[in-house]
């Protein structure tokens, strides 16, 4: 896997799920998580824990909200990273009456800050801050009931103490899918 910087990743986790359906409306998760990744392109092992606590409000049947909180740290070589986040999400699943196709589509927007602190004893500075913002829109369509295609918009948004690392930039993604 790629982490965000574009580097090549080997992971190797353990990890702990929980999830509970309270009522037809709410339902709450968590997943821990504990390993080791090998970073190929920076030839740097490290170790890391997550958490990730949120809840899911569905108002109705075809709408989701949904709020997630996590926490990540990663102790590696030369550089030590934690993270602290916050996620809002909402989902809502239509039904666009194309003939044939019985899959619903579903449109998603999400809004997320995290704060990082990043000490990099490769740098100098070694240590610097940053506040990441990302706001995304999403939309599913089913072209039959099995295949759809998914386009995505998002902007990223990192301010840094170490101005190097500032970042401003839009992504967008078309992702071609097959559920079986």
């Amino acid at each position: 896997m790629r982490n965000e910087d574009g580097e090549d990743l080997n992971i190797m986790a353990l990890g702990l799920a929980y999830r509970n359906t309270h009522s037809a409306f709410w339902s709450t998760f968590m997943d821990l998580e504990i390993g080791r990744a090998d970073n190929t392109t920076l030839n740097e092992d490290s170790d890391f824990a997550e958490l990730v606590i949120g809840a899911t409000y569905r108002p109705s049947r075809d709408t989701r909200l949904r709020m997630t909180a996590r926490a990540r740290t990663t102790d590696g070589v030369t550089v030590d990273t934690d993270l602290i986040g916050l996620r809002l999400e909402a989902e809502h699943d239509f039904n666009v009456g194309l003939t044939g196709v019985d899959r619903r589509w579903t449109i998603s927007a999400h809004a997320q800050a995290d704060r990082v602190e990043v000490t990099d004893t490769a740098l100098i500075p070694a240590m610097r801050d940053d506040d990441r913002q990302t706001y995304g829109l999403s939309l599913r369509a089913f072209f039959t009931d099995d295949a759809y295609v998914r386009a995505s918009v998002a902007q990223i948004s990192r301010s840094s103490t170490n101005a190097t690392f500032d970042l401003d930039q839009t992504v967008l993604t078309l992702q071609l899918g097959w559920e079986f």
